[in-house]
């Protein structure tokens, strides 16, 4: 005998299932993995997990880098930069509660060494460093965080 009830999904489930539904269909096609400014063809093969923590990420992580390196000197600016190793990964899991048996990443980072050359006071510069990224709540999309980004060198 099979017994229904009118039990479905919670009013946050669902504006979860939506906000997730309309970032799938409004998601930019890829950026290419190597222009004039960047060459991040060793980061290419987990493009579809960088756009967990944004949409554009390649634009992301030179216009960070770019905001980080003002800071230190105003009249900074970066000419090209390059990924010189594959991204690692660590990423936190959670069971959905709707079933038990399907589990969504809740967080995620990622790391991965760099060269890039930036002008400034009339110089240039070759820096290296590891540039991480970390994203949180990533399992409820009407929640999601802006991701935290790290460039050292």
């Amino acid at each position: 005998m099979l017994k229904v009830t009118g039990e479905g999904p919670s009013p946050v489930q669902e504006q979860d299932k939506i906000a997730y539904q309309q970032r799938r269909t409004n998601m930019p096609p890829p950026e290419p993995p190597a222009t004039d400014l960047y060459n991040f063809q060793l980061l290419s093969s987990s493009y579809h997990m960088l756009q967990w923590l944004a949409d554009t990420p390649y634009q992301h992580i030179c216009q960070n880098i770019e905001q980080l390196l003002r800071q230190q000197r105003p009249d900074s600016r970066l000419l090209d930069i390059a990924a010189t190793s594959m991204p690692q990964w660590q990423t936190v899991e959670v069971r959905e509660e709707e079933n038990g048996e399907t589990a969504a990443v809740s967080r995620t980072g990622m790391a991965f060494e760099f060269v890039l050359h930036v002008s400034g006071n009339g110089q240039t510069r070759k820096l290296t460093g590891v540039y991480t990224w970390a994203g949180s709540r990533l399992n409820s999309p009407a929640c999601r965080a802006a991701p935290a980004s790290l460039a050292r060198s």
